[in-house]
């Protein structure tokens, strides 16, 4: 059997589309207005290939006054780990977890840079 009665759809409301986005200035300018930025993004890449000497430290003092630094030096002077942690701790008041994390790390990678330079010596 079919009914005459016309089916009632729940009004309940829907969500709402979102809001169209508006046009960044950049879409809309023009190719003379952007060649700046090209030039300005151009000449920052080649800034970046040379490594700036603030970067680094230049003296073992200012080597010394990081905790990865510090690390790195007495690791490679031939301290214990344990003797390194120490310091750290004392030197940067750390909590001993802290300083054992650092002093695993670091010197995971002052091996690891060590050994590659006993190769490029041995070569």
């Amino acid at each position: 059997m079919k009914s005459n009665a016309e089916a009632v759809k729940d009004q309940t409301p829907k969500t709402q589309p979102p809001a169209p986005k508006e046009p960044t200035p950049k879409a809309n300018a023009s190719k003379a207005e952007r060649q700046p930025a090209a030039r300005v993004a151009k000449e920052a890449k080649a800034d970046a290939d040379v490594e700036p000497a603030d970067r680094l430290p230049t003296t073992v003092e200012e080597l010394k006054e990081s905790k990865s630094g510090l690390a790195t030096f007495l690791f490679l002077s031939g301290k214990d780990k344990e003797d390194i942690a120490k310091e750290l701790k004392a030197a940067f008041k750390l909590t001993d977890g802290q300083a054992v994390k650092i002093v695993r790390r670091i010197t995971g990678r002052a091996r690891f840079f060590q050994r590659a330079l006993s190769l490029v010596a041995a070569k």
